[in-house]
């Protein structure tokens, strides 16, 4: 054994040394301290000269340590501090704090001694933790961003790549890692590209998306995809010599791609069913007349129609300023007009002194902040006959503020106000004549709500021959539960003779002889020949256009693959249960469910079989929801599934068991099976885990992720430390 040397201490050293000097002997008494100790361990000196060194130690690693301190008498080396001597110390409070101590053998007194150098870690620990957060906060973002990461070095080798970018690109991160980075390329853009990036590094800087950097990427299996790119290069530290680090992020732009197909898909049928329409129709800029009207507003005129009536030069003004964008083939033949220009040219001639009052109804209701306007009222079309016509103005959402598109359609109603002075003189043989073969359905009834005229269109509408029908309630042909409203509404129109309905479009259900109900969209009329007053309706079959809309606001809220709720409506679903949950004092549980084995079918069985396993997922998961449960498709094989009204935990294991054993039986997908899916699932519980949504959902997907690294096929509760499952 090597003896240490003998040492003279300094008193003048210990006294002024920073750290906390504890000088012991073999036996572990306390031969000699400085000041720093008394502070550090809030002892004084005469506390501590000649007690065990234990006294600073916690109880439970007094024992071992004795051990440790006898080992080092018998081999004495000088061990500083930060090789791996980290532990706990006690202060004479009782309280705990972390230290880092250096030892050095000495001999004092003809005796060996051990100086112990304690030095207080609080702050090193905090630090310590700190940093460790900040890794773990960069290694979270970096891995759940959802665009691709790819951090690439100045010899424009891959560095590391993020979760994203292994699973879009196909590659595993070792891999990657030490690759050049034109290894993502098509090989046709390999040449030249390295120059590019040479002098991007030459003259590094932010260059975010959207600045033309529009490229195409390479996976693993060859396939090509569109890419948007931003570069932003970060130094290592101050020492420049290090060399520049660039973060490239790559956003996969193949569904911007497809949205923009469908949009332009979707311009063109708008276009298609603007010009193939039956109805004439206008688009049109306002946002001059917005302009006028504010004008008014800044001199104190906010009573559009008494100013306008009084100034009624000001309404052809207006019509001046009203920029005709487009207009539809209807228009040309309600008009009379040779082609298209033309009549946008001749927007004013169509409003002229005789026929303005339709327009400045317009103007009057747009300047009142109104978006949709009905109005009858003549026009003059360009042969100077005049015809009558009915108007809906509609401002198209999103340009309320500015008027920029104002959609005006004109239905030319001369024929149908033909039909009602037909009908005030009784002429009923031209009145039928006229509305025979009208493709709409034309109702009149009389002031006992009893039906006096059914054309051929009404009868193929609602099933009933005129002889079923006439002198028969109008109730007839309405549902049950308008019938009580209708009549109020009727008797109150009979009343009020000389005042015009309120409604004049309405849309509602109209019930069929054999019983069925369908979608009608009804405009109504009412007028009056000597002491009678009739009232007329123009019933159209909307069902086709109902359908149409329902399938859009389908497509809105629920995945197109598996129909299951989208994230958007799982949302609006979820603070709905959670509101009532909290209301009736109820727990409900969050299963963050992923797939097992997505990834391999989509990769060795194609995408067709992978969509053909996420539906049959979806399947599996709404045969083992009930009434009251949520279940949504949040990611590519991500679901949630919401179990409510929960009165303990321990019924979540069972449904999550249920779960994980029908997720994992075998699929068959067509011309194929596969045994080899199953599921991971991560459990949160409201409001025990958390009674934030966003954050239930993120320990929800926590516990999951926990799961599937414990080997999948599986769940956990948040908390849990071993498979329960």
């Amino acid at each position: 054994m090597t003896k240490p040397k003998d040492e003279t201490f300094s008193i003048n050293i210990l006294k002024n040394a920073p750290d906390a000097i504890v000088v012991i002997d073999s036996d572990r008494n306390i031969l000699v301290i400085n000041d720093q100790v008394e502070k550090l361990f809030g002892y004084s000196r005469d506390e501590l000269i000649g007690m065990s060194h234990d006294i600073l130690l916690p109880e439970e690693i007094r024992t071992p340590h004795e051990g440790h301190m006898e080992k080092y008498f018998i081999d004495p080396k000088t061990r500083p501090m930060g090789i791996g001597l980290q532990l706990n110390a006690k202060k004479k409070d009782g309280s705990l704090f972390p230290v880092v101590v250096s030892l050095s053998p000495a001999r004092m007194n003809d005796q060996d001694v051990v100086i112990s150098s304690v030095r207080d870690a609080t702050e090193y620990k905090r630090k310590e933790e700190e940093t460790k957060k900040s890794e773990q906060r960069y290694d979270e973002i970096f891995n759940s961003a959802p665009n691709v990461i790819i951090l690439v070095n100045e010899e424009r080798k891959i560095i590391d790549v993020n979760d994203r970018g292994v699973e879009i690109l196909g590659y595993e991160r070792e891999e990657l890692i030490g690759q050049s980075h034109d290894l993502l390329l098509p090989e046709r853009f390999r040449e030249g590209h390295g120059d590019k990036m040479m002098s991007y590094l030459s003259e590094p800087r932010n260059r975010p998306m959207g600045i033309g950097l529009r490229l195409i990427a390479r996976r693993k299996d060859g396939s090509e995809f569109p890419v948007e790119v931003s570069l932003s290069p970060i130094e290592q530290g101050k020492d420049k010599a290090k060399g520049t680090i660039v973060i490239s992020i790559l956003r996969d732009m193949s569904l911007y791609h497809e949205m923009e197909r469908e949009l332009s898909e979707r311009e063109k049928r708008y276009h298609g069913l603007f010009n193939e329409s039956p109805v004439a129709l206008w688009e049109t800029d306002f946002s001059d007349v917005k302009n006028y009207f504010n004008r008014l507003k800044k001199q104190g005129i906010y009573n559009f129609k008494g100013y306008f009536d009084q100034n009624p030069e000001k309404v052809h003004e207006c019509l001046s300023l009203v920029h005709i964008v487009a207009v539809n083939d209807a228009a040309l033949k309600i008009y009379h007009a040779y082609d298209k220009e033309e009549l946008k040219k001749s927007f004013q001639d169509i409003f002229t002194d005789e026929s303005s009052g339709i327009f400045k109804k317009l103007i009057v209701a747009l300047a009142e902040g109104k978006t949709s306007i009905d109005e009858e009222g003549i026009n003059f079309i360009l042969t100077d006959e005049e015809i009558k016509i009915f108007m809906k103005g509609v401002v198209v959402s999103g340009y309320e503020d500015t008027l920029e598109r104002v959609l005006i359609s004109i239905n030319d109603i001369t024929q149908i106000k033909e039909a009602e002075e037909v009908l005030r003189k009784f002429e009923s043989t031209r009145f039928e004549a006229l509305t025979a073969t009208a493709p709409d359905g034309i109702i009149t009834a009389n002031s006992q709500s009893e039906i006096i005229y059914w054309n051929e269109a009404a009868e193929r509408l609602f099933g009933y021959p005129p002889n079923e029908v006439i002198n028969k309630k109008i109730t007839l042909i309405m549902p049950e539960r308008y019938r009580e409203p209708h009549q109020k509404a009727f008797n109150k129109a009979v009343a009020e003779r000389d005042s015009p309905l309120h409604i004049k479009t309405v849309e509602l259900e109209g019930l069929r002889s054999d019983g069925s109900e369908f979608p009608i969209e009804v405009s109504l009329a009412k007028w009056s020949v000597e002491d009678e007053i009739y009232f007329g309706a123009i019933v159209r079959d909307i069902t086709d256009r109902k359908a149409a809309e329902e399938t859009i606001k389908h497509m809105a809220y629920y995945d197109k693959l598996t129909d299951l709720p989208n994230r958007r409506l799982f949302k609006t679903l979820l603070e709905k249960t959670v509101a009532t949950a909290s209301r009736d004092h109820k727990m409900l549980a969050m299963l963050y469910l992923d797939l097992d084995g997505f990834k391999q079918v989509n990769d060795t069985l194609g995408h067709d079989a992978g969509d053909l396993l996420l539906k049959a997922v979806a399947g599996r998961i709404k045969g083992r929801l009930r009434e009251e449960d949520i279940g949504a498709r949040v990611g590519g094989d991500e679901f949630i599934v919401v179990i409510s009204d929960l009165s303990k935990k321990d019924e979540v294991a069972g449904i999550a068991n249920q779960l994980v054993k029908s997720l994992s039986e075998p699929y068959n997908l067509e011309k194929t099976s596969t045994s080899d899916v199953s599921a991971s699932i991560g459990i949160a519980i409201y409001p025990e885990d958390s009674d934030d949504l966003d954050y239930l959902t993120i320990r929800a997907d926590a516990a999951m992720r926990a799961a599937k690294q414990a080997g999948g096929n599986g769940f956990r509760f948040i908390g849990d430390e071993k498979e329960v499952a």
